[in-house]
């Protein structure tokens, strides 16, 4: 019984664990001043993808970062290296960035 009532918890709460990947090339980027940064990839995101927040304005980001993934991105973006962004759901209106890899 109890492990009927577990797995019926975690199968119901599946949305709450939405994840997708997008990947491209970087071909616009946003800082400020703030802590935010976001992006726009060349190839754009995927329809599932901008499924994840509905109000979607084109970019994906994060309204406060730390340092590392601002690194990454950056670096991404000047070296014209592929990355691949983990999404879940939206900061406002952007697709917000879970997690980052780099990659060629």
């Amino acid at each position: 019984m109890k492990v009927a009532v577990f797995l019926m918890l975690v199968f119901s709460c599946y949305p709450c664990f939405a994840y997708k990947q997008a990947e491209g090339f970087i071909k616009e980027i946003y800082v400020n001043s703030d802590g935010s940064i976001a992006l726009k990839l060349h190839e754009g995101f995927s329809s599932d993808v901008a499924a994840e927040c509905p109000g979607h304005n084109g970019y994906a980001g994060v309204g406060v970062s730390d340092g590392v993934v601002k690194s990454m991105l950056l670096a991404a973006y000047t070296t014209k290296s592929k990355v691949k962004l983990g999404i879940t759901g939206c900061d406002n209106t952007w697709l917000k960035i879970f997690d980052v890899r780099g990659y060629d």
